[in-house]
């Protein structure tokens, strides 16, 4: 009695943009470097916030959010869980990246190399 049940695209959005603000709050951005991350306006994610929109799936906001949300995934695995540990590696200098990713993030390049970087760093046994 495995059945497997297949998400609406509509549901998919909403988890999506569920996780987003979630992600978005864990590492401390406002909804204005939210917006600039998936490159919407920034009312746009405060309609996301009330349910009165959604990202549409495989269009550019929508592929920045799972980014932005794996980038979370990795770096909770590496650093643990407490905010302040989140917050303290996302909002600091890395050496590496060359940059703060909290600010590297902003644009789509940074946002990959930022994800690139942390998940290479995961896979470090």
């Amino acid at each position: 009695m495995n059945q497997k049940v297949k998400a609406t695209k509509s549901e998919r959005a909403a988890v999506v943009a569920e996780a987003v603000l979630e992600t978005a709050h864990l590492l401390g951005m406002k909804d204005k470097t939210l917006a600039e991350v998936l490159g919407l306006s920034p009312g746009m994610v405060s309609n996301l916030r009330h349910g009165k929109a959604e990202l549409e799936e495989g269009k550019h906001p929508f592929e920045m959010a799972v980014a932005l949300i794996r980038i979370y995934r990795s770096l909770a695995g590496i650093v643990g869980l407490q905010e302040k540990h989140l917050r303290g590696w996302f909002n600091a200098h890395n050496a590496d990246l060359g940059a703060v990713p909290a600010e590297l993030v902003r644009k789509p390049q940074g946002l990959f190399t930022t994800l690139t970087y942390l998940d290479s760093h995961r896979a470090i046994i």
